[in-house]
């Protein structure tokens, strides 16, 4: 058995469908895109909690879909079909939803849907981490990064996966959260045993093995405690969180009096922040993707809201399901939210019964699902 795993066939087995709705798009829409992506053969059910998705990679979006079938279990991503698998297990430390732990005559594979490969076998497999230098790319959506590594175990020894080479054997096995990739220095490192953090400095020192995986723009900023740096002097106190766009050409602060600034200057307009328990910001404010603008949660009337600094607008009010469905196109100049089942595209319903809405970065477009029947429909509609 898999450490940090449970085993998906543990799950209740449930079927989580809609029905579909035509796409109405409103005024000003062309019609949405539709694509049947997958029909359910006779007894065959869906498992993981009923839950069928779409995801966000580097290059697009990708249909995930976990089946049962009386030989086993099966996954498909993007039409390409994996198994049978005596069963599926998911870490509960690591959330990549295209990174499974799979079982095959006894033994465990790490699956790497995004890049199409199985690795394996081995007795052991925990925690698939990625790099994730891109960051929050784009509201929404964290690019996975170029590089992936996780831990495996052939009988008494442990290995170090990076991007498939194994790096070991080692006597015990690394500890949680490794391997653990970070990009200071200008570096992009893999740390594969230990390492430490002087909190001072932002820097890190290895314990044992780490892996060189190419250079990196890294940001002149950074935050320690509630001082602010640029290139290690401090211009400002009083900063209690801080985000960068993906180039590191714009930056975001919010003050103690969650008052928001950009590159240093007040946002005239912009409420101020929401901040959650503990002192973070929850979620978190982020950039739009080629914009170089960033979104605010904030409330009013004890309602939440999100401030688009571009545009200078308030969007919502948004309960929590609706929150975490808010995507943007490139240039923050489209939104789209579901609500209930109901798809809204710069507050307009362009269809009444969908579900998974992303942007899909390959073509700057939302794109969602829905089903009829035992047929599952992607629809997909560029403002």
């Amino acid at each position: 058995m898999i450490s940090n795993k449970r085993s998906l066939i543990t799950l209740s087995a449930l079927i989580f469908f809609y029905c579909l709705g035509v796409a109405r798009p409103a005024i000003g829409f062309a019609p949405a895109d539709s694509l049947l992506v997958y029909t359910l053969k006779e007894n065959e059910r869906i498992i993981y909690l009923g839950e069928h998705r779409l995801l966000v990679t580097n290059t697009g979006i990708g249909h995930l879909l976990f089946l049962s079938r009386a030989n086993g279990y099966f996954i498909l991503f993007n039409g390409k079909e994996y198994g049978p698998y005596e069963s599926i297990g998911f870490t509960e430390s690591a959330a990549s939803l295209v990174d499974w732990a799979v079982s095959q005559g006894g033994k465990w594979f790490q699956l790497i849907l995004d890049k199409g490969i199985q690795l394996g076998p081995y007795d052991n497999v925990v925690d698939v981490y990625r790099s994730y230098e891109y960051g929050d790319a784009y509201r929404g959506t964290d690019y996975t990064g170029n590089h992936y590594g996780f831990r495996a175990r052939k009988g008494k020894e442990w290995y170090s996966v990076i991007d498939g080479k194994p790096y070991g054997p080692y006597i015990n096995e690394p500890g949680n959260g490794l391997p653990h990739f970070n990009h200071t220095g200008g570096t992009l490192r893999a740390y594969l045993q230990d390492y430490d953090y002087d909190s001072n400095t932002a820097t890190y020192k290895s314990r044992g093995d780490s892996v060189v995986l190419g250079k990196f723009p890294e940001s002149v900023y950074r935050l320690t405690g509630k001082v602010f740096y640029k290139n290690n002097q401090p211009i400002k106190e009083n900063i209690s969180y801080f985000e960068e766009d993906v180039d590191f050409k714009n930056y975001l602060a919010i003050d103690e009096d969650n008052i928001v600034s950009m590159n240093g200057n007040k946002v005239e307009g912009c409420p101020p922040a929401s901040e959650g328990s503990y002192g973070y910001y929850s979620p978190k404010p982020s950039f739009i993707h080629e914009s170089g603008h960033a979104i605010v949660l904030h409330k009013v009337d004890n309602s939440d809201y999100y401030y688009l600094t571009k545009q200078k607008i308030s969007i919502g009010p948004f309960n929590d399901v609706e929150k975490s469905s808010l995507c943007f196109s490139r240039d923050a100049n489209h939104y789209a939210y579901s609500k209930g089942t109901q798809i809204l595209i710069n507050g307009k319903v362009v269809h009444q019964k969908g579900f998974s809405l992303v942007h899909n970065p390959a073509k700057d477009s939302f794109s969602w699902l829905s089903v009829k029947g035992r047929s599952i429909y992607l629809h997909s509609l560029k403002p």
